[in-house]
């Protein structure tokens, strides 16, 4: 009994040798074709059979051969025992041996197989055995007769069909009375709408039940734009629809366009297979519309993995794989997604054919992205399509880009006036230079910090804090100095990566402000006595409400300056002095800086200028002094560029114009059109791989695009790659057994509680056989 299972299937064997011409006969006598097949049939097809595929190889035909199993490789190459894999194994040691039970074959049967796969590996030729009844093409079937007494209920072909399967299956069995008028008229309104009818409605129909204003309600529920939005929400779930893109950081994607294309296909009535096709590959479609590329967003609904830490390449990867699926279950009714890994174990198709599937959407960009290269999160990203301004937004935008024109002229017109009077505008500026102001960086030559502050002294003259921040801190800076005639100070606070938010200020990342109550100074000239330096008008280029920088000069330690909420960015304060400080003699200055607030609100970087010359002459900095200086002819067009810089910012009308550009370009630039994301090919195809168990680290050999060996062929021209446009049109091939077939199931199922077929995702073998096949 223990050997029983083995003789059944040997006998089966037997039975199929006789039956399909194949003669039982031993190897050392047979012809080479049917010993090499009946040595395989006994020996393998117990695992590699009919009823089991491990390893993801079958011995059932000679495509079975030269498929591609879970290991990547075909189990035999024609003429080439050496390189083919079934001779390795049952060649191979105990671990990888076949067959792994019982006696291995023997030196004189592995001959056989070498001989036999060297001389082409033919295939005995067998009738073909049934095929199973969803891949069968369909066939029109003839309408069946009913029962006499049944025959007023006969209003379709669909009537009679069912009607004679209940009289098949449930003899005396009697069909349901026509159903009251009024539950008629509210499963109509709730199928074809979605929305119930309302108590007028209802009322009207009461009074006249007939089939032919029942046609009327249907003809304009059908009508209605309420139809599309109702009949799109069980097409949007199979496209996996949603407004953000899943997953834990599920950000907001705009793709409404396409759950719009889909409302409004439904409602225009739009063939089942242009519908196919544009959602496929709209967008290789020659002279493709906005709408046709909009209608691509079927396959841009994929879940998109933005957090951290994530591969963009794998997410690609897993999107392309979820189209794969998708369309297998969509179209197909097949569970495709088994053949990611190794060979499906049910149904006819095979990993490469899942892997040459892939191909088809495999030419995609990446569809997450670092923004300005932070490092860490990711953004949703991929291609996408510019959708049509409003008409209200069109017209403001074109008045806008006109007003913008004239400034622009105006500019031009003011940049041109301001060239031709430069010369003597060089001349005038070089005489007011005697008096002109000028700042000067001053080097610190001590610092000391009450909280216990690292620093450090930077090439540009600044101080950076370094280390731990304390609470509250007082700065305490000197400086040794030979200018004279000193006429005001200015303080910057800067930024730098090291600090907080970017600073200026030592506190928390999000809120990194300094809270600076006084601008302490006083002056020692040569061995004398430190007296201080008496300060007036401070200004600065931004001040904190309350916070005001008129506060570092008032002696109250209560008061102060502080920045928020213009973080990140460097401000500087500047002070006139009471009088010129300075004569030839070296100068010693110390600036103290109270910072009390607690909190760590303390510069983490400043630095502090000294000004000279007339604070109300024209302000010019050394560098622009020394280009002045040289003969025009002597400049560089760097430093020609700088002067005319110069010169065109000073001018108060030109800098109104620029200004009054810089607000319409802002303007104009906030009336962005709305998007949606789309399908696209990328000019250079990229390489696709089966993946050894769908892995997509681990590549084997390479494919190109192609459809299921099992169902009907792609019609191709030699040596050209198919395309995805190809792919969508054949998915509607009236040659296809299943597209009409998954469609019309589906939509059963939405009016009946369930389909034709139960297994609405799976018309393959392990799913459900067709209540009603002759309808399908």
């Amino acid at each position: 009994m223990k050997d029983f299972p083995c003789a059944l299937i040997l006998r089966s064997l037997f039975l199929i040798g006789l039956v399909c011409g194949v003669s039982p006969v031993d190897a050392a006598d047979a012809p080479l074709i049917d010993a090499a097949y009946q040595l395989l049939a006994s020996k393998c097809q117990e695992c590699h059979g009919d009823s089991a595929r491990e390893g993801g190889l079958r011995l059932l035909s000679d495509n079975d051969l030269i498929q591609r199993n879970d290991s990547g490789e075909p189990a035999i190459i024609p003429g080439k025992p050496d390189r083919s894999e079934l001779i390795r194994r049952v060649s191979a040691r105990e671990d990888e041996r076949m067959p792994p039970e019982g006696d291995p074959l023997s030196a004189e049967e592995i001959a056989l197989l070498k001989k036999w796969i060297e001389s082409g590996a033919e295939w005995p030729v067998f009738d073909a055995g049934p095929i199973h009844w969803a891949y069968q093409p369909p066939q029109r079937p003839a309408v069946p007769a009913v029962q006499e007494e049944w025959q007023s209920q006969v209003q379709t072909s669909i009537d009679a069909f069912i009607l004679h399967r209940l009289d098949q299956n449930n003899p005396g069995l009697e069909p349901s009375a026509p159903e009251d008028p009024a539950k008629l008229i509210r499963r109509v309104y709730l199928d074809l709408i979605g929305l119930p009818p309302t108590p007028d409605q209802i009322e009207v129909f009461l009074q006249d039940p007939s089939q032919d204003h029942f046609e009327r309600i249907v003809d304009r529920l059908l009508s209605s734009p309420q139809y599309g939005e109702k009949w799109a929400r069980q097409w949007l779930d199979l496209a996996r629809y949603a407004d953000s893109n899943g997953f834990q950081a599920d950000q907001f994607r705009e793709i409404w366009a396409y759950r719009d294309w889909v409302v409004n296909a439904l409602n225009r009535d739009m063939p089942y297979d242009e519908f196919t096709i544009k959602q496929i590959a709209g967008d290789l479609l020659p002279e493709a519309t906005l709408d046709d590329k909009i209608a691509t967003g079927f396959h841009r609904c994929t879940t998109c993995n933005v957090e951290a830490g994530v591969d963009p390449e794998e997410n690609r990867t897993n999107q392309i794989i979820d189209r794969v699926n998708t369309t297998g279950i969509v179209w197909l009714g097949t569970t495709l997604e088994c053949a990611q890994c190794h060979n499906h174990k049910y149904d006819p198709f095979t990993q490469q054919d899942y892997y040459q599937i892939f191909a088809f959407f495999n030419n995609t960009p990446l569809e997450v992205v670092q923004p300005n290269g932070s490092g860490v999160q990711f953004e949703v990203s991929g291609p996408l399509i510019d959708l049509p301004l409003p008409e209200d937004e069109q017209q403001k935008l074109a008045e806008l880009r006109e007003q913008l024109k004239r400034v622009k002229d105006e500019a031009q017109t003011r940049e041109q006036q301001l060239a031709e009077t430069r010369k003597t505008w060089e001349q005038q500026l070089a005489s007011s230079l005697k008096d002109a102001p000028q700042w000067h960086t001053l080097t610190p030559s001590s610092f000391t910090s009450e909280g216990g502050s690292a620093h450090q002294f930077l090439e540009d003259g600044s101080i950076l804090l370094t280390g731990n921040a304390p609470d509250k801190d007082t700065y305490t800076i000197t400086f040794q100095t030979d200018l004279s005639g000193i006429t005001g100070f200015k303080l910057e606070a800067m930024t730098d990566p090291s600090l907080p938010g970017n600073g200026p200020g030592r506190g928390s990342a999000e809120r990194p402000n300094f809270v600076l109550y006084e601008f302490d100074l006083s002056a020692t000239a040569g061995e004398g006595v430190q007296v201080p330096v008496t300060l007036q008008q401070a200004s600065a280029d931004f001040s904190q409400s309350n916070w005001p920088v008129e506060k570092l000069l008032d002696g109250d330690l209560s008061t102060g300056w502080a920045i928020n909420p213009q973080f990140g960015k460097p401000h500087w304060a500047s002070f006139l002095t009471s009088k010129p400080i300075g004569t030839s003699e070296p100068l010693t200055l110390t600036v103290r800086l109270p910072q009390h607030y607690g909190g760590a609100r303390t510069l983490g970087r400043f630095r502090i200028l000294a000004m000279t010359g007339n604070p109300g002459g024209e302000a010019i900095s050394p560098e622009l002094a020394e280009i002045l200086s040289l003969p025009a002819d002597k400049r560089t067009k760097a430093q020609s560029r700088k002067l005319v810089a110069f010169q065109e910012e000073a001018d108060p009308q030109l800098a109104d114009l620029r200004k009054q550009q810089t607000a319409l370009q802002k303007q104009i630039d906030g009336i962005q059109p709305q998007t949606s994301l789309v399908m696209v090919e990328m000019e250079q195809p990229r390489m696709t791989s089966i993946f050894k168990r769908g892995n997509f680290l681990d590549p084997l050999a390479t494919v190109d695009p192609a459809t299921p060996h099992a169902l009907h062929p792609l019609p191709i021209e030699k040596n050209q790659q198919a395309t995805r446009l190809d792919f969508a049109r054949w998915l509607v091939s009236e040659e296809n057994p299943l597209a009409a077939r998954v469609a019309v199931n589906r939509w059963w199922s939405e009016f009946f509680g369930h389909g034709l077929v139960d297994t609405l995702e799976d018309f393959g073998s392990q799913g459900d056989r067709p209540t009603h096949p002759e309808l399908l």
